[in-house]
């Protein structure tokens, strides 16, 4: 629909009062709005060890309205506040500009892009901490600020002002006691309307700054807005260097609440950029709050711009009942006020403005190569240069992918890709990924914090056989092609008759929901089993997030699901280094667990993408009851005895390749990777993992170890090569050519599996540490020498008559 004049606010409310049945509706009858309050509640358990909103759902109806645990209240709020945008969000509902009021400033910064949710939870928590240990209390007054400070302030100077609600509205903060003294003499000899809140502290005054002294070592992080936002304390819109952080945080904690201003101002915004003379405002709290200012703050408005009426009649808020019903009945009047809705499932981008002309593809060529021009002179018939080439430095490229990412898809390109790719690449490369952008592992914080939800079902619902989940034709073909696989290994000699009858093949498929079993396999299956170890996944660099989703999100899913049904299963999954690629952590404080922010996924391959948002599942739900210890093992070189490894390792891989060339690339040091043998993996994995329990009970309900040693520079590999054979160095541009030509198997392999342009480029931070020591590694010997591998090529190429040179 076309905006007619309508601009929409979103007003997040400071205070819970009464929420005896609040939101259940909303929660039973929204899935959106479910995931959210579960995603939130997740977060939030990691910083209180308790589910908030367990604590809320096990609580007598009759008890909550007279809860007064900040800690409860006040998350409970948020939880709400921000399940409640995503869903407006979620029906195309956009808000212009959002304003807040106390702690509703929380919600209403995360909302607006400025910070993360973790952020928004952390400062939260850490402020209600301190106001658990404040005794004093508000007291709501009909006066205006002008009117108490003329005639009360002088004899009551132990008051503060901790909120101007609007012209005639202000609340007090102060001792009990003697604002209970001042309420009487308010009511009885001047007849001025006043009320205590539920709360039991001062904030927004003095009485709490002498607990506030801590909360300047709150490291903030932050970013611009994505939605306009006005600070309820200053009234000024959050821009350039005006944001939340650890300043604001402390000012915001000791200085009063000006809602007046903030609202003035919002109106301001609104006439001044020309967005609409009858604003729409919705108060997103889970009952009403702000109204009785909203229309005090409208009706005081003088003659001007905006529709006060209109104004008036079109603030829509939420009663404690029927919040279902409410939520679409503003939903159908928003709709009917024509404002301008937008189709989530429908996306316009500014590419699609500039792809109207008749021939769109030579309308992109066109625009790159203008903008390439204005500083370089090109040949538009020889685009076979790098721009590197060109000498470009890092200001003109960043210019340069700024410019791609506002004209046509975001992050396609880093700056190393845009230095080394020829400008024809470059151009290439846009007019595909417009013409199909599901190929970009690149999305916004909120798809990725989307991926990262539990479905909140997912719960507890309820010495054995080794069971295998396998595809197959047959059981018979699934226990031939487990019985061919082990006879690859030493194992295989190791293991009697007997130990090998225990090996119990169930057909099935990972994929699907229930492995595609019966019920009543499903579940004689989920009976008959103590322990699953997963190691199920889909490897591949050069695919992106959706291709790697299936199994490696979905079949995570799948297998959480199993664990929790029936008892209650213990679970081993094995992860990868790979998550901690092309990123740099702090030194300080790193461990296993650390995993990488959502912030900074689209800086990994899609491989990897799926690998930290099924870690992020996975930690939910050892949240919810499961034991899961998460495996990250590095590249997995040969077995030093016989030469058997993966067919498809990125490390033998590349050392394969570089032997059927007679050539390896010339690649910086920096280019680094983490290896071990099979062997000292598996003996680590069965000795520390299988048979010792103290790890299991360790009082951690998940646990990650990296279970690698020190990164080494693939160069160290390569020279290994050179020692016996005669390879020569070669640019990696024309090694790459030479192993698109091969007909070897490995190379084939290799361009096939991996993404030989993306792996010219990653690295692991020098920050990233080997395993906690305390699971007492069995040996140190990590480290890939060069007779392993030796017996690695001689075990791949003595079966190639072409290359058999060993």
């Amino acid at each position: 629909m076309e905006n007619n004049h309508r601009p929409l606010i979103f007003i997040f409310s400071g205070q819970v009062v009464n929420w005896e049945r609040i939101a259940e509706e909303l929660y039973n009858k929204e899935p959106v709005f479910k995931k959210w309050v579960h995603r939130i509640d997740s977060l939030m358990h990691e910083f209180y060890n308790y589910s908030v909103l367990e604590k809320v759902k096990n609580m007598p109806l009759d008890e909550r309205n007279k809860n007064t645990d900040i800690l409860i209240n006040h998350s409970f709020l948020m939880m709400y506040q921000i399940s409640l945008f995503k869903l407006y969000k979620h029906y195309g509902v956009h808000p212009n500009i959002l304003m807040s009021h106390s702690i509703g400033e929380f919600s209403a910064a995360y909302c607006s892009g400025m910070i993360d949710l973790r952020t928004a939870v952390k400062i939260q928590y850490n402020r209600n901490l301190i106001l658990k240990n404040e005794g004093g209390t508000l007291l709501s007054v009909n006066m205006s600020e002008e009117d108490y400070k003329t005639k009360f302030s002088k004899d009551y100077p132990n008051f503060e002002i901790a909120c101007i609600n609007t012209h005639k509205n202000i609340v007090l903060g102060g001792w009990k006691t003697e604002l209970e003294q001042f309420s009487e003499i308010l009511s009885k000899k001047f007849n001025i309307f006043n009320v205590f809140f539920g709360s039991v502290v001062s904030v927004h005054t003095k009485y709490v700054e002498r607990f506030a002294g801590s909360m300047h070592s709150y490291k903030l992080k932050n970013k611009q807005p994505k939605i306009p936002i006005i600070s309820c304390h200053t009234g000024q819109l959050f821009k350039d260097s005006f944001l939340f952080d650890e300043k604001y945080n402390y000012f915001s904690f000791v200085n009063p609440v000006n809602f007046n201003l903030g609202m003035i101002n919002v109106l301001k915004y609104l006439e001044d950029n020309k967005l609409g003379d009858s604003p729409i405002t919705v108060e997103i709290t889970p009952q009403v709050m702000m109204v009785h200012s909203l229309k005090e703050i409208y009706n005081n408005l003088p003659p001007s711009y905006f529709k006060k009426e209109e104004m008036i009649k079109n603030i829509f808020t939420f009663t404690k009942m029927n919040q279902f019903k409410q939520f679409y009945s503003s939903l159908k009047k928003i709709y009917y006020l024509q404002y301008n809705i937008q189709d989530n499932n429908t996306t316009t981008t500014t590419n699609e403005k500039n792809l109207d002309d008749k021939n769109p593809n030579s309308l992109i060529e066109k625009n790159i190569l203008n903008f390439i021009s204005k500083q370089f002179e090109i040949n538009p018939k020889n685009l076979e240069i790098t721009l590197g080439e060109l000498g470009a430095d890092s200001l003109f490229l960043v210019g340069l992918r700024r410019y791609i990412d506002e004209e046509y898809t975001d992050n396609i390109f880093t700056i190393s890709q845009l230095r080394e790719f020829k400008i024809q690449d470059i151009i290439i490369t846009i007019i595909n990924e417009i013409k199909n952008p599901t190929k970009s592992t690149k999305y916004d914080i909120e798809f990725w914090e989307n991926e990262i939800i539990l479905d909140p079902n997912i719960t507890p619902k309820y010495n054995k056989i080794n069971n295998y989940n396998l595809n197959g034709s047959s059981v018979q073909d699934a226990y031939d092609s487990l019985i061919n696989g082990l006879k690859t290994h030493e194992l295989f000699g190791l293991l009697n008759k007997m130990e090998l009858s225990k090996i119990e093949p169930v057909l099935g498929d990972l994929l699907k929901p229930q492995f595609n079993l019966s019920n009543q396999q499903y579940d004689y299956l989920s009976n008959s089993i103590d322990i699953i170890v997963n190691s199920a996944a889909n490897v591949d660099l050069n695919s992106n997030y959706v291709e790697n989703k299936e199994a490696n999100v979905n079949g995570v899913l799948e297998i959480i699901k199993f664990a929790f049904l029936n008892n209650l299963k213990k679970l081993m999954t094995f992860s990868t280094v790979a998550i901690y690629l092309n990123n740099e952590f702090d030194t300080n404080g790193f461990n296993d667990n650390r995993l990488v922010t959502l912030d900074k996924l689209n800086n990994i391959p899609g491989y990897a993408q799926s690998k930290v948002v099924g870690e992020y599942l996975l930690r939910e739900a050892a949240n919810r009851g499961l034991d899961i210890i998460n495996i990250r093992p590095p590249f997995i070189y040969a077995n030093p005895n016989n030469g058997v490894g993966n067919d498809n390792d990125l490390l033998q891989l590349f050392i394969q390749c570089s032997y059927a060339v007679m050539a390896y690339p010339n690649l910086s040091s920096d280019f680094k990777v983490f290896q071990v043998p099979i062997t000292w993996l598996s003996a680590n994995i069965v000795q520390n993992f299988t048979f010792n329990l103290s790890l299991w009970n360790n009082n951690l309900k998940f646990k990650s170890y990296n279970l690698f040693g020190s990164h080494e520079p693939i160069e160290k590999f390569f020279g290994y090569l050179e020692e016996k054979y005669p390879l020569k160095m070669i640019e990696y541009d024309e090694w790459v050519k030479k192993i698109s030509e091969s007909k070897e198997m490995c190379c084939i392999r290799l361009k096939t599996f991996h993404n030989l342009n993306f792996a010219k480029n990653l690295y692991f931070s020098n920050t990233i540490k080997m395993t906690d020591e305390t699971i007492g590694l069995i040996t140190k010997d990590w480290e890939v020498t060069k007779q392993m591998v030796y017996k690695n090529i001689n075990h791949i190429f003595k079966l190639n008559i072409s290359k058999s040179k060993l």
